[in-house]
């Protein structure tokens, strides 16, 4: 079976180190800001406001997939 499940060499591929993280929930902090600035001056359905969202989304993704790897 070539899954990647029952590939265990390849898991490491998908784990983050600690600096990563940080920096991950770094991100997700600066953007989440950004996102609630663009709100306030342009509105909540304003084109950047939205841009920002959606990277947050991709942002809190990333963080919660890796946390099921721990």
């Amino acid at each position: 079976m070539n899954s990647i499940l029952f590939r265990p060499e390849l898991w490491s591929d998908f784990v983050i180190s600690e600096a990563e993280q940080k920096e991950l929930l770094k991100n997700i902090e600066i953007t989440r800001e950004k996102m609630i600035l663009s709100a306030v001056k342009k509105g909540r359905i304003h084109p950047d406001t939205i841009r920002l969202s959606e990277a947050l989304d991709v942002l809190l993704n990333q963080y919660h997939a890796d946390r099921k790897g721990d």
